[in-house]
């Protein structure tokens, strides 16, 4: 059944859980050929008011779409019910000269609002067909997308207020680890994401020590990914930097998934003090939407402020067993693969 909804998804903590991509939001499914008779299309759209549109697949291929209020306004013209109730519903779409506009859906909340708005202005509200690497496709309406993005701005605010926030929870009476999944709650604010983990360093390997996923249970990276020999890590720790993958599946020793969806976008940060290694912080994403330089950074300001929490239970976390890696004295900049 297709869903829509105008508000955005809370946490069971009581957070806002902030998009990645419009893929993120509610959207219509409701598709049909387009040699299905026009009565039945009004007739679905007529019991179900909460559906932007219909989708055309003409021989397992996307062919259009047709706005609700187009249609309806098409057939309540003189002799539209006549001409097109009783025939292939394709007859109604070339009749109405649309042209199929389609985004997809990795893509910002604020990129899509742009493209959309930047259509001629009689259709720079019709709903937006969002297309994905499965080669299906989904009908997203324009309200929806704009009142996600003014929520979002309001949600977001300054990244510095978060920061304050995360000062206020690392000084808090909280444990350590109920410290470190809260964290994960707030850099969830301003870099947007589906999974997120903590990890820490142990004798043989890293520990996870804090998850957090977006929509279902909490993400938990396979047992190699948490090896120290993995090529990642030795990636991470000697550029000593955020490292981002803008898509996962392109490298051979990559098995990332959960629920069976592969990761697409991936960003790791290392937790460092000094020559100093805790551990990572990673943030998956199942589209491949790219981290930014200013995620990067917010990220790295995160990490940075937790590894100083860390150090100051150095002695805590040595009696749980982590043991923390001393790193060569070197430094590089930001590095993306």
């Amino acid at each position: 059944m297709p869903t829509s909804s105008r508000f955005l998804h809370i946490s069971p903590t009581g957070h806002v859980v902030i998009p990645v991509c419009i893929g993120d939001l509610p959207a219509s499914d409701y598709h049909v050929s387009t040699d299905v008779i026009t009565f039945d299309v009004v007739k679905y759209l007529t019991e179900h008011q909460e559906i932007p549109g219909v989708i055309l697949y003409e021989e397992g291929r996307l062919y259009g779409a047709i706005p609700r209020a187009r249609l309806f306004e098409r057939l309540g013209r003189l002799y539209g019910v006549d001409l097109f109730i009783r025939k292939p519903i394709r007859a109604l779409h070339d009749n109405l000269k649309l042209m199929l506009f389609s985004l997809p859906d990795s893509l910002r909340i604020n990129e899509a609002v742009q493209k959309a708005l930047s259509r001629p202005i009689h259709t720079a509200y019709d709903p937006i067909v969002l297309c994905c690497e499965e080669k299906t496709a989904r009908m997203l309406d324009m309200h929806t997308l704009l009142l996600v993005q003014s929520q979002v701005v309001s949600v977001i605010g300054n990244p510095l207020a978060v920061l304050s926030r995360l000062e206020r929870v690392l000084n808090g009476p909280m444990d350590l680890f109920q410290k470190m999944n809260a964290m994960l709650e707030l850099l969830g604010m301003v870099v947007p994401h589906h999974h997120a983990a903590i990890l820490l360093h142990q004798e043989h390997g890293m520990r996870l020590i804090a998850g957090r996923e977006t929509y279902a249970k909490a993400h938990r990276p396979p047992i190699e990914f948490l090896n120290q020999d993995n090529p990642m890590f030795k990636t991470l720790f000697s550029l000593r930097q955020s490292v981002v993958i803008e898509d996962a599946s392109s490298l051979p020793y990559w098995k990332f998934s959960e629920n069976g969806r592969k990761i697409g976008a991936w960003m790791g940060i290392p937790l460092l003090s000094g020559d100093v290694a805790f551990g990572m912080i990673s943030l998956a994403r199942y589209s491949r939407t790219p981290f930014s330089q200013d995620e990067r950074d917010i990220g790295d300001s995160f990490a940075r402020r937790i590894a100083k929490t860390l150090g100051e239970e150095l002695q805590s976390l040595q009696e749980r067993g982590f043991k923390p890696m001393t790193l060569p004295k070197s430094r590089i900049g930001n590095y993306t693969l």
